[in-house]
């Protein structure tokens, strides 16, 4: 098999080729990839030749990422190597300056894919700086793992060359439009010693247990990144990433999406990554999986594309599903989670009540000494579904378009913002401006307030300030 991909500003070549002696054989089938030559570069391992010279180049920071699209979870600024190094092994290589003047770092495991090796939700990674000549790097914490580079800058420039010497071992490596089936499975076959594969897309790379990716092992891959691909453009979509400027490029970072074996996490986003339990795994390695059943996926991914200048504290679980339902509409356009899920008649019971008894974000300040909840104001918790539905009837009543239109000028014009109130108002006063109506009457019916009466008060004058005509009709009654 031979695989020349580029990924992103990273571009790498890497040619696995197949010498086994089995009938199965498989040979190079790219005429246009050459063996390296470089010392090292033909390292054997069973029934695979490698040839370990990569070549890479600085991609951008996911920081400058993040805070050119205004989001709080940075993309995944590191790539995948397709190596692995046994724990307490001792890893040989060989660095190169190419252009410029920085070499990458070598990252040793993956973010949140084992707990009992330190790499948890809120824990990183080893990461060893590389310098030009040879580099030899001992496995000094007995865990060893996955093996990427972190090559990123504000302003990428540089490359370098890498050869791999010894110390390493290939995992089954496939990636979208490039890896033929036959090759997927020769791999699992032989390269079985292994924890953990990767897959990779365009917008998504893939760490799953070998052990989920021999069950999935005859699903079409390509197939399945290629919807994964589409769900992170669908979100991009929503988001207003049009590519019309600079400020509006989807980005070129790819997010990763591993498994862990967290017994007491579900599934989430954080810095750098999605995480998932094997069970949800079933969705994301399925083309049925995250093609019909996705929401889990599609909420994570969600999770990396809230903008922090308009998401106050009540919804980091309800403005994350303004993507999921994006990607829904998209993929399976007869479901609807509101309307399946009975979400619109807790919503309906909610917005029948008196206004002074409704308080939206519906916090708590504590319990009264019979131990019952003491609420802001008299309304019970609203729970986020119910939340989200008053972001889906701005949906419903100005399509896509004013959340296209609320990201993009998010990004253009990045508000000051200091706290929730400040959040709050933000996004209230905006929602008016791109609609081109006053929707005091609509937020105060969900019961929007700020922290106190004072800031509350201040926010509806400033939507009055904007002298706008009034919806014609009530947009509290919409529903899918």
């Amino acid at each position: 098999m031979s695989f020349k991909h580029t990924f992103g500003y990273l571009a790498f070549l890497l040619i696995l080729s197949v010498s086994s002696c089995s009938d199965n054989e498989i040979k190079p089938n790219d005429p246009t990839v050459k063996p390296n030559p470089d010392p090292g570069s033909n390292v054997t391992f069973v029934g695979f030749k490698v040839d370990s010279v990569l070549t890479v180049s600085e991609i951008v920071s996911a920081e400058k990422e993040r805070v050119r699209l205004g989001i709080t979870f940075p993309h995944t600024d590191f790539e995948p190597t397709g190596f692995y190094l046994p724990a307490n092994g001792t890893l040989k290589i060989k660095v190169e300056q190419v252009a410029g003047n920085r070499l990458p770092k070598l990252m040793i495991g993956t973010y949140s894919r084992y707990l009992s090796l330190n790499t948890g939700a809120t824990t990183g990674v080893p990461e060893i700086q590389l310098v030009a000549g040879e580099n030899t790097i001992k496995d000094t914490k007995g865990q060893g793992g996955l093996l990427y580079f972190r090559y990123a800058n504000y302003s990428p420039s540089a490359k370098a060359k890498v050869s791999f010497i010894s110390g390493f071992k290939p995992v089954p490596f496939y990636v979208k439009g490039k890896t033929k089936k036959s090759e997927w499975l020769s791999m699992l076959a032989q390269l079985n010693d292994v924890p953990d594969v990767q897959l990779v897309g365009d917008k998504v790379f893939i760490v799953s247990s070998f052990t989920k990716a021999l069950q999935y092992k005859d699903e079409d891959q390509d197939a399945v990144l290629n919807k994964i691909d589409e769900m992170a453009h669908q979100e991009n979509v929503i988001s207003g990433l049009d590519n019309s400027s600079y400020e509006h490029q989807e980005s070129s970072l790819r997010i990763m999406m591993t498994e862990h074996d967290d017994p007491n996490a579900f599934m989430y986003a954080w810095y750098f990554r999605t995480a998932y339990t094997k069970s949800e795994m079933d969705k994301i390695l399925t083309l049925k999986g995250i093609g019909t059943n996705g929401w889990g996926p599609w909420h994570e991914f969600g999770h990396m594309h809230q903008q922090s200048a308009w998401t106050w504290g009540a919804l980091g679980e309800v403005t994350v599903n303004i993507y999921s339902l994006a990607v829904q509409r998209s993929f399976t356009p007869t479901a609807n989670r509101l309307r399946d899920e009975k979400s619109w008649d807790a919503a309906v019971t909610y917005l029948k009540l008196p206004d002074e008894d409704k308080d939206f974000n519906g916090s708590t300040d504590g319990k009264d000494a019979a131990g019952h909840d003491i609420y802001r104001y008299k309304s019970p918790v609203t729970d986020v579904f119910v939340r989200l539905c008053m972001f889906q009837q701005l949906q419903i009543a100005f399509g896509d378009q004013f959340y296209i239109s609320l990201h993009k000028y998010t990004r253009s014009y990045p508000p000051v913002i200091n706290n929730d109130d400040d959040k709050m108002k933000y996004f209230m006063t905006r929602a008016c401006k791109i609609t081109d109506r006053d929707l005091s009457d609509f937020f105060k019916k969900w019961g929007l307030r700020l922290s106190s009466q004072t800031l509350t008060d201040e926010a509806y004058k400033a939507i009055s300030d904007l002298q706008l005509a009034k919806p014609d009709r009530d947009l509290t009654l919409l529903t899918d």
